[in-house]
């Protein structure tokens, strides 16, 4: 009885749906948030609550939990990691809603219903009010589906994916331990099932490796993966089941591909030649400052007579301009837990610190921009080169790879940081900067 009377809390909203979406008259963009609030009470609100937060009354039976809007993350978008959705993005996930979970589809509300409703959502959340939507990444012309594109997808997918989806079932070695921002257990998808919550073609599955999940420890992989390796990974995704443009003929071939091999050296875009001041892996504490080891030879002291006079001492030397220092952080899996070593570093403006990728990546370094010091998260994003969303660094997945992190040009404070992928396993650290 009471799952009974769940699907008819789930099943009622749709049913009106039915009903109202005639009343509705052409499509308004942009909506109006006035009318989007009585859409939202009567369709939205028993699973995403009152507030936007999550916790309507339908939520505790929810698996997974609804959204909440109030932080502004969107796990499906067509923009770059970290960015706000479209409001085409939006349109989509409630239009055709999410598979396999309590979300249905409201294609019967009309377009106007639906941006009013969109408008509503974006009150919950301040960042509609300061940020403007990421600009799309866009879908290339999809090559043919290949062995050799399945074979080097897979390899591409166990450098990259295995970790959390394993074998493309979802039984990847951190599976079992992963959350989302908000606090709740997470899945990673089961690929061999032919369809995910919203992918469906291998249009799907390329917008998702390059966008990521919002919100979870998916990153995405626009600022890491070519267009070209993006299409290859889906290939290989669409061989592990039966997706809509997979063959007979590449499933069988996809079953009979050895494991991948582990890559020995770091991808192209993070290769860094630059020479700095080495430290040894193990050494976890702030490179020394260099002194200025310049020999000099006093001059001899005078000798005052009646014929004489001293000769003054030359003046001191101005002591030598300190030469910033390298600080090597090193990301390590130790047992089933990750962290950085050492966690928290204290650093000088103008120093550079080395994130070295030891084991159990792929890792990142991406900075909270609420916890670092106003006005600096322009210069912080400047300094850490390649990105893949605000703040948010490239993934580095070979042995021995690095990232490096200028601290030049910031306000002296704290600035606390975490790895993308390993977040939900408190993968956390902080720099703290002093002049």
């Amino acid at each position: 009885m009471p799952a009974m009377r769940r699907t008819a809390r789930v099943a009622a909203p749709l049913a009106a749906a039915l009903i109202l979406g005639a009343s509705y008259g052409t499509a308004q963009s942009p909506g109006d948030p006035g009318r989007g609030r009585q859409v939202y009470l009567r369709y939205c609100e028993q699973c995403h609550g009152d507030r936007g937060d999550g916790m309507g009354e339908v939520a505790r039976w929810a698996t997974p939990k609804p959204r909440d809007f109030r932080q502004g993350h969107y796990k499906f978008r067509s923009t770059p990691y970290g960015t706000l959705p479209t409001t085409s993005d939006l349109d989509r996930v409630i239009r055709d809603g999410l598979y396999g979970t309590l979300m249905p589809p409201f294609e019967a509300l009309n377009l106007r219903a639906r941006a009013d409703v969109i408008a509503y959502l974006q009150t919950f959340s301040p960042r509609w009010r300061t940020e403007k939507p990421g600009v799309p990444i866009v879908v290339t012309s999809r090559p043919a589906a290949t062995r050799e594109s399945v074979t080097k997808g897979r390899e591409l997918f166990g450098t990259y994916c295995s970790t959390c989806h394993g074998d493309g079932t979802g039984n990847g070695p951190t599976a079992a331990a992963l959350m989302d921002a908000w606090g709740a257990p997470l899945s990673p998808a089961d690929l061999t099932r032919h369809r995910t919550k919203s992918a469906r073609t291998a249009s799907d599955i390329f917008l998702r490796v390059m966008t990521g999940l919002d919100g979870t420890p998916m990153p995405g992989f626009s600022g890491t993966l070519t267009a070209e390796q993006a299409w290859q990974v889906a290939h290989y995704v669409e061989a592990l089941g039966s997706w809509s443009g997979s063959s007979k003929e590449l499933r069988a071939f996809a079953a009979t591909l050895p494991p991948p091999a582990t890559p020995t050296a770091p991808p192209a875009a993070l290769a860094d030649t630059t020479p700095v001041a080495e430290i040894a892996p193990t050494d976890t504490t702030k490179v020394a400052v260099v002194a200025d080891t310049s020999v000099r030879t006093p001059a001899a002291p005078g000798r005052a007579t009646r014929d004489s006079v001293a000769t003054p001492a030359a003046p001191a030397a101005p002591p030598a301009p300190r030469r910033p220092a390298t600080i090597v952080v090193r990301m390590v899996m130790v047992g089933a837990t990750y962290r950085y070593e050492p966690s928290s570093i204290s650093a000088r403006v103008g120093d550079v610190v080395r994130f070295v990728n030891v084991s159990g990546g792929p890792h990142n370094v991406a900075f909270w921009a609420d916890s670092i010091p106003a006005g600096a998260a322009a210069q912080l994003q400047k300094n850490m080169g390649a990105t893949m969303g605000p703040l948010i660094g490239a993934l580095i997945t070979a042995p021995n790879a690095e990232y490096r992190v200028s601290l030049a040009g910031l306000a002296p404070g704290t600035y606390k940081f975490y790895c993308l992928p390993h977040l939900a396993f408190r993968m956390t650290g902080q720099i703290n900067l002093q002049r």
